[in-house]
C-alpha cells in the first residue's frame, strides 16, 4: 500500500489535516481487507497504525481536543 508512505510524507512535512485524512484512509483500507488478511499481518498493521497515529496527537489540534474530551 503506498498510502503508508504518503501518511508518512504528510506526518514529515507538518500537512497534519492532510495527515488526518490519510490515517482515516487507511484505517479503511486496513478494515476493508480484513477477511482476505491473515489476523497476525491485519495486527501488525493495526499497530504501525496506532504508533504513526501518536505523531498526530500531539499537533493536530482536533485530535487533542478529541483525546481530552471523549475519554
Amino acid at each position: 500500500m503506498y498510502q503508508w508512505g504518503k501518511l508518512a510524507c504528510e506526518i514529515l512535512l507538518g500537512s497534519w489535516d492532510a495527515a488526518l485524512e490519510e490515517l482515516g484512509s487507511l484505517k479503511d483500507a486496513i478494515e476493508s481487507h480484513a477477511a482476505t488478511t491473515p489476523a497476525v499481518m491485519q495486527l501488525q498493521q493495526r499497530a504501525w497504525l496506532m504508533h504513526w497515529a501518536l505523531f498526530l496527537l500531539g499537533n493536530h489540534v482536533s485530535i487533542i481536543y478529541l483525546s481530552i474530551y471523549n475519554i
